[in-house]
């Protein structure tokens, strides 16, 4: 989906959305190919989670991993995706092919899941504006609308929506059957949990959470989330664990004399991440970290 290479794609896309000064930090990009979207933000200071399915070509998701570029291999299929509610600022497909309309938009509802208030989502290629899809095009739109979704721009085959700030505008009369959630779903329940065709309210989860009212990187990286207040003495908890961190990352780097901070390491798992201040410590390296 890019004739012209990832550079000039998304110097169109920051004529719309805000790509540098830290709006925007955390990005999903599905059906990745070999993520060389992921791979461009990376100077924009946006850290994109590349995934694509296993199949014909199986090797693409290695290849990203070989390339030093946050990758997994992943499909969108009958469970929720293994991330919390509104982990994401910005979610992208360019040629993923997904049906995002099917079963009732259940696969949007899941990306409106992931996506946080006021973040954006950017689909390019097929359906929009494509011969022979106007159908699966205006059935997308609908989606969007029902969902309150902004649209920002049309170009071409790309289209870009901003999710609203707060809770969606359900219920309402749409052809989707599209509904908020009871009290009873819990959003950031991810793990083996099977799709919903409920829609997530903002209210449903703790804290601030809209793009604009959260602090900009990298002043994100060193300040509390407001859902470390759900964990008891959380604020502490977790700046505790920043100053652990940046203590012994030191250490491994000065006694241990492991290569962190050079081009020896470059893709890097932490199978117990809490809060994720070992990530946090390591920021200032040429690596990117995994969270467990």
């Amino acid at each position: 989906m890019f004739p012209d290479g990832a550079a000039p794609y998304i110097e169109k896309l920051g004529q719309y959305i805000p790509l540098t000064g830290g709006t925007l930090r955390t990005a999903l990009d599905m059906g990745c190919g070999v993520a060389s979207f992921g791979g461009s933000l990376l100077s924009e200071g946006i850290l994109a989670l590349s995934f694509a399915p296993r199949d014909s070509h199986k090797a693409q998701i290695q290849f990203a991993l070989e390339r030093g570029i946050p990758a997994f291999v992943l499909m969108l299929g009958t469970r929720r995706l293994p991330f919390p509610a509104f982990a994401f600022d910005f979610i992208h497909c360019s040629r993923c092919l997904i049906p995002f309309t099917a079963y009732n938009a259940t696969y949007f509802i899941e990306v409106d899941r992931l996506l946080r208030p006021g973040g954006y989502l950017v689909i390019s290629g097929p359906p929009v504006q494509w011969p022979k899809q106007d159908k699966e095009w205006a059935d997308l739109q609908a989606v969007a609308r029902a969902l309150c979704y902004e649209l920002i721009a049309v170009d071409g085959n790309t289209v870009i929506w901003k999710k609203p700030d707060g809770d969606s505008c359900l219920p309402n009369q749409n052809e989707f059957g599209l509904e908020s959630c009871d009290e009873s779903n819990d959003p950031s329940n991810a793990w083996y949990f099977k799709l919903r065709r409920c829609v997530t309210s903002t209210s449903s989860v703790n804290g601030e959470h809209p793009v604009g009212i959260i602090p900009k990187w990298p002043d994100r990286l060193t300040r509390a989330p407001s859902r470390a207040l759900v964990v008891k003495n959380g604020i502490d908890l977790f700046r505790a664990d920043t100053r652990r961190w940046t203590r012994r990352v030191a250490y491994y780097k000065n006694t241990l004399n492991l290569k962190l901070g050079s081009p020896a390491v470059r893709n890097v798992m932490d199978m117990n991440a809490f809060f994720g201040g070992f990530a946090a410590a390591l920021v200032s390296d040429p690596v990117w970290v995994m969270n467990v």
